[in-house]
């Protein structure tokens, strides 16, 4: 009996590994699929919604698995890849301020601003003064 038992506990252990194992795949295939789209699409009104409907996921399951696989929102992922979008035409280009925030997503200039003052604790004005 008791080598019965060591048989299923060793082959649950690895079942358990092996499901494992393929979640974490799933996971960095979603990762990386989620970014391709983001990069495509960070220009556009982006929202979860959009998301979940390119991956045809509910909302609150696409929200769950960027929060399990990156420990962020997606909302948050969204405001990173535009400021650094926004910081690569900043040292590439002689737009304004404004142009920067419309080609980024950003509605506004003041939603460019907020956004990079709760990352970087700064104006975007202070930020290119400082990283010249």
């Amino acid at each position: 009996m008791t080598e019965v038992m060591n048989v299923i506990r060793i082959l649950t252990e690895y079942y358990a590994q092996e499901s494992k194992t393929i979640e974490e795949e799933s996971n960095i295939n979603f990762i990386e699929e989620l970014t391709k789209f983001v990069l495509k699409n960070y220009q556009h009104e982006l929202r979860i919604n959009d998301v979940a409907q390119h991956f045809c996921y509910s909302n609150g399951y696409t929200s769950r698995l960027i929060k399990k696989s990156l420990g962020s929102s997606f909302s948050d992922l969204l405001r990173l890849v535009r400021i650094n979008k926004a910081i690569d035409l900043m040292n590439s280009s002689s737009k304004s301020w404004v142009e920067i925030s419309e080609l980024t997503g950003f509605i506004t200039y003041r939603n460019l601003y907020n956004a990079f003052y709760s990352v970087y604790h700064m104006s975007p004005n202070q930020f290119k003064k400082q990283n010249k």
